[in-house]
């Protein structure tokens, strides 16, 4: 009997404790956001992507009171910051004045903050985003989307494609990428429009689809959209990240485009 009680009385004890623990939380920012992505409320209408961190300025500066801050994340909606020394003030919902640096042009914006995530993660929403900064967001989460949607594919040991390529992923709008075990070529990016190739020892070359016999140098807008997909790859492999690795550190491919000072 005085087991039974005891048991009983466990029961109820554990059965407190969960109650407890769903009505009572941290409010600190770390756990609101947590909160929200466990009862699936953390979906935004606009989607983020990340951006490579390529030695030029093909991809937008944000300097805040002549303070630069690495870029996390950006969509047409805001943008995540890193405050690694902690300048920005922790209030959520206070506005702030963004330089956006582009190669060809600067902007002011206003953003609003909206949470801090991870303790040095700023994400500030756009409060005036003009519109032709609209569209160069807009080209750059174009230019991502299908790597979001890229998949990895299955290469069986019967498939005639083994004796090619060593890795396969596929997306929904007929963009693929392969890795190939060749000492000189190493990966083949096809998008909609353009046929990519990496080489082991040679600058990336592009192709027209529909020219498919005729090379040329890649340029420089070309190489940073293929980086944007792959960046935005979900769950990459290894040789995904050595890519952009590999392409990244090729800095004579970044030498005639403005250099970050």
């Amino acid at each position: 009997m005085r087991l039974f009680l005891k048991r009983k009385n466990m029961f109820h004890w554990n059965w407190f404790k969960q109650f407890i623990k769903m009505f009572y939380f941290d409010p600190s920012q770390d756990s609101v956001l947590s909160l929200a992505r466990k009862l699936n409320l953390d979906r935004r209408e606009q989607v983020r992507i990340r951006v490579p961190e390529i030695p030029c300025s093909l991809a937008p500066r944000f300097l805040i009171s002549g303070s630069e801050f690495p870029l996390v994340n950006i969509s047409m909606g805001g943008v995540c910051l890193k405050d690694m020394q902690n300048i920005f003030s922790n209030e959520v919902g206070q506005e702030l004045v963004v330089t956006m640096n582009w190669l060809d042009t600067t902007s002011l914006v206003r953003c609003r903050m909206v949470a801090i995530s991870k303790h040095v993660q700023r994400h500030l929403c756009f409060v005036d985003l003009p519109p032709h900064l609209s569209q160069r967001i807009g080209k750059m989460v174009e230019a991502a989307m299908p790597g979001i949607k890229l998949r990895p594919l299955p290469i069986l040991k019967y498939s005639p494609a083994q004796t090619e390529a060593l890795e396969l992923w596929t997306g929904v709008g007929g963009e693929s990428l392969a890795f190939y075990g060749a000492d000189d070529l190493v990966a083949e990016l096809v998008t909609v429009n353009l046929t990519y190739k990496f080489f082991q020892k040679i600058p990336p070359r592009v192709q027209l689809n529909e020219t498919p016999t005729r090379t040329r140098p890649v340029k420089h807008q070309e190489l940073f959209q293929a980086l944007l997909l792959l960046e935005n790859v979900e769950r990459p492999s290894y040789r995904i990240v050595q890519l952009i690795v590999h392409l990244i550190a090729q800095k004579n491919l970044w030498s005639q485009v403005g250099t970050k000072k």
